[in-house]
């Protein structure tokens, strides 16, 4: 139904919210309401009238004719959405249009000149909202010294430098467009990002990217969106079909495959193509991806550098999300062998993952889960010296042989919420694995410095583009080569706080793969010997959020870090010059921030 954005009809919205207020406070089943007729002095009127009962009542109008609405025979109330939210810890996705976005008809700009007008430019969604964080930290497993040397190969890593600390104000700054309705079947959306970062140490572990991104596009499309082509649901909720074409920001499933990255200073984007059957309301849904993810340059436009495809359909069934939501799936990431922006070479590789997620909760009990597997399989081509890229050197040039790819990754929750309390604790505990490549894969040389077996099989689990910081509060694990058990408390202790701590525990699930959030950093390569063996570390976090008034939340987070035999031997010995080596605390490292976001609208 279009907006009409005739305003005669504002000064009767008193009387047909009436009897909304009344069945506000004593609600009607839909079999008490049989046919309504509005009476009105035209059509648009009549219209006007009928959409404020719909928004007030939850009824739909299926015929408007002559200056009548008459109620649809099978009407949907309010309360007839299938969607649950899951209860789990970080897992819920941020909706479309993001959540710091709303209906310019709900907004304060509604209301300019004293005078309320709930149907002006409701066909269009607006948001802005800023972000501003201070980051302290002590003895960042990730840093490493600029001024180390970069000689031969071995000394070419920069070396580890423990015991300083860093100080950095994260900005971002978003804001939304989205039009809708009143041109469809077209729709169109823009979300604009600006990312700024101030001071900091010249040694950021941290990729620049991840922290920089000026006036970035993070959402332009175009879409087709169709409201009647398919039956309602049995609720009678509409099941739109629509297909988007542009650039995205979105996140699916429990955020740990593909997700946007909330507490990142800049976003996961894609190009390509996004159709969806059915909406979160509806009983089952269908998500279906064609994409490309973007890269992110730092104050030029970003854009799709590499040919890395990625395919999915994402099934949503919740006929019995009462109980438990079905959410069956299936990812592919495929691309030929190319040479990277670094300049190294990457072989042709294609990873098929299908997977399920369940998630819902356990009856009355206050108990709840969410679980989900995914099963890796594909291949690898050999890679051999005409392979090679200008940015490859002595390290990389130990060409190998083609491997077939058998990875697996799971996570499974289990939360006990006691409702009766007034600050609703919920205590859950979390476990967590991805694979990690068991023995060095056979080159066409010798083998890999310490490996004394070989294979041709990679077991290293593809994370592919999901979120990393509920792994670790310090951003220090990913989705790859961890098993990692948690337990977390969440409580209220006020309307307006909230607040949750945990314990973790992290190991590496294969003590001969890689650890890749500090080998990456400080160039340590894989340990075939398992000499410093497996344990990472343990991760103690608080975190405390605040929501001063309806647009404002400032949150506050602490987290302590103790290294384990792996971080204390393989990064922090390997790393530092023995004359600088300090015995106490050795990989042990601090985290504290504060955070004030706004919306504007």
């Amino acid at each position: 139904m279009k907006p009409n954005t005739n305003t005669r009809g504002i000064l009767r919205a008193p009387f047909v919210l009436a009897p909304a207020v009344l069945l506000a406070a004593f609600p009607l089943r839909a079999a008490d309401l049989p046919s309504i007729t509005l009476h009105a002095g035209g059509p648009d009127n009549a219209l006007e009238e009928q959409i404020v009962l719909n928004l007030a009542t939850g009824l739909q109008s299926s015929s408007v004719s002559g200056g009548q609405a008459v109620a649809s025979k099978r009407p949907r109330l309010l309360s007839g959405s299938f969607y649950e939210n899951p209860r789990s810890n970080s897992t819920t996705r941020d909706p479309d249009p993001p959540k710091y976005a709303g209906n310019f008809s709900q907004s304060w700009l509604s209301r300019i000149g004293g005078v309320y007008r709930p149907q002006h430019l409701s066909w269009l969604d607006i948001g802005l909202d800023t972000r501003i964080r201070f980051e302290y930290r002590d003895n960042d497993l990730r840093s490493v010294n600029e001024a180390a040397p970069k000689t031969a190969l071995v000394s070419s890593i920069p070396k580890k430098i423990f015991k300083q600390t860093d100080n950095v104000f994260l900005q971002r700054t978003r804001l939304y467009l989205g039009i809708k309705e009143v041109l469809d079947p077209f729709r169109f959306a823009v979300e604009i990002a600006d990312s700024r970062r101030y001071a900091g140490t010249n040694a950021r572990p941290v990729p620049t990217g991840d922290e920089i991104n000026s006036l970035e596009p993070i959402r332009l499309y175009a879409e087709l969106h169709f409201d009647a082509l398919l039956p309602a649901d049995p609720h009678g909720n509409a099941r739109p079909v629509s297909l988007r074409y542009g650039i995205h920001n979105f996140e699916f499933l429990d955020r740990r495959i593909i997700a946007n990255n909330q507490w990142r200073n800049t976003a996961n984007t894609f190009q390509g193509f996004h159709a969806a059957i059915g909406q979160d309301s509806n009983d089952w849904a269908l998500d279906l991806l064609a994409v490309q993810p973007l890269k992110r340059f730092e104050y030029d436009r970003d854009e799709v550098t590499d040919p890395v495809w990625v395919f999915a359909a994402m099934g949503h069934w919740r006929r019995w999300s009462e109980f438990v939501t079905l959410e069956p799936f299936y990812f592919q990431r495929r691309n030929p062998h190319y040479i990277g922006s670094d300049g190294k070479a990457v072989t042709e590789r294609v990873v098929h993952a299908p997977g399920l997620r369940a998630y819902g909760t356990v009856g009355k009990t206050g108990f709840d889960f969410d679980a989900s597997i995914m099963p890796q399989f594909g291949s690898k081509a050999a890679l051999t010296l005409s392979d090679l890229g200008p940015g490859d050197n002595g390290a990389n040039s130990a060409t190998r042989r083609e491997e077939s790819i058998r990875a697996l990754g799971y996570t499974g929750e289990i939360g006990y919420t006691l409702s009766e309390n007034p600050w609703k604790p919920r205590l859950s505990f979390f476990y967590g694995f991805a694979s990690g490549d068991k023995l060095a894969n056979q080159t066409f040389g010798t083998a890999p410095n310490g490996a004394t077996l070989t294979d041709q099989t990679d077991n290293r689990f593809e994370r592919f583009y999901g979120f990393q910081r509920p792994w670790s509060a310090q951003d220090y694990i990913v989705y790859e080569n961890i098993s990692s058990p948690k337990a977390r408390l969440e409580f209220r202790p006020h309307k307006d706080v909230r607040v949750d701590l945990g314990y973790s525990w992290f190991w590496l699930a294969s003590g001969t793969d890689r650890y890749f959030r500090a080998n990456a950093a400080v160039g340590t390569g894989r340990d075939y010997t398992e000499k410093w063996g497996k344990h990472i570390g343990d991760e103690i976090d608080i975190r405390a959020r605040y929501a001063a008034t309806k647009s404002t939340e400032i949150t506050v987070g602490y987290s302590f870090f103790k290294a384990g035999s792996y971080t204390n031997g393989a990064i922090w010995s390997s790393n530092v010059p023995a004359a600088s080596r300090q015995q106490n605390g050795k990989g042990d490292s601090n985290f504290a921030y504060v955070e004030v976001s706004q919306k504007f609208f």
